[in-house]
């Protein structure tokens, strides 16, 4: 996937809980990814992107409350 850093990313909060609204494209389909700024990944993402990397690899596991996400180095 294509993520696109040429704009601040929206955010959404409610309660507790901080999502960013990332864009991004996979392929020739754009989409949004709502990613808590908690999860580790965001973090990975924003420092790789600060380095001028926009193309990732992302393998998911799991649904819901228990997704978890990892950046796939090639």
């Amino acid at each position: 996937m294509t993520i696109d850093f040429s704009k601040k990313f929206d955010k959404w909060s409610d309660d507790d809980v901080v999502k960013k609204i990332i864009p991004v494209k996979v392929g020739e389909v754009e989409l949004v990814w709502w990613l808590n700024v908690k999860n580790p990944i965001y973090g990975e993402i924003i420092k790789k992107g600060v380095e001028g990397q926009t193309v990732f690899k992302v393998m998911q596991t799991g649904t819901q409350s228990n997704t978890k996400y990892n950046l796939v180095e090639e």
